[in-house]
């Protein structure tokens, strides 16, 4: 059934911004906010990269639209950062378990990263024989990361707090730079309370 777009004409439209106001107010030192142009296509990966300098030391927050190319360019993000800082760890938490398997797969065959360098944490208790402190690439979820059990937890698993300990002590042990990618971070927002911070 098509509906005609009256319906939607005084429909309020929600657009959140990020704008450094936001995070100077909480007492952080922020950097001016870059507007990028999505190519001729309508991606954002080309313009993105030329923003994004993966040695510089800061947090970087991508804010597009559905369609623009997010989840690839986050991709060839983290074959940049597997390329070019071979010591080092890359962190990829996403809001929900049924995306972990599909970066899994994303950043193995579009990512070009060998399978066997890459851990998803949903192997946890399932598959014993397959360590992960070697791995330089991990894939779990933002409650997993944060230690938040969820709401009907009363702590995180035993598996899952030693799986981010491990994590923790071989990058101590390695010296090695760890990278943290958030995806679709606005569905994970009700992890980041105080009560988890100490965990990150």
């Amino acid at each position: 059934m098509k509906l005609p777009n009256q319906h939607f004409q005084d429909f309020p439209i929600e657009y959140k911004q990020i704008n450094p106001e936001d995070f100077i107010s909480a007492g952080f030192d922020v950097e001016e906010k870059v507007i990028i142009e999505p190519n001729d296509d309508g991606y954002i990966f080309d313009a993105l990269r030329r923003v994004i300098g993966i040695s510089d030391k800061k947090t970087v927050v991508v804010n597009a639209p559905v369609g623009y190319g997010k989840s690839y360019a986050i991709i060839k993000l983290i074959k940049a950062i597997y390329d070019i800082k071979p010591e080092s760890k890359i962190i990829v938490a996403t809001p929900f378990v049924s995306l972990v398997e599909q970066y899994v797969t994303d950043i193995s065959e579009v990512g070009n990263i060998p399978k066997n360098d890459i851990y998803s944490y949903s192997n946890l208790g399932r598959n014993k024989k397959e360590s992960y402190k070697d791995k330089r690439v991990h894939v779990l979820t933002a409650n997993t990361l944060l230690g938040n059990p969820g709401e009907d937890g009363f702590k995180n698993s035993d598996a899952k707090r030693l799986y981010i300990d491990n994590i923790i002590e071989e990058s101590f042990k390695d010296n090695s730079e760890v990278f943290f990618i958030y995806d679709e971070i606005h569905d994970a927002i009700q992890n980041f309370k105080e009560e988890f911070m100490l965990y990150l």
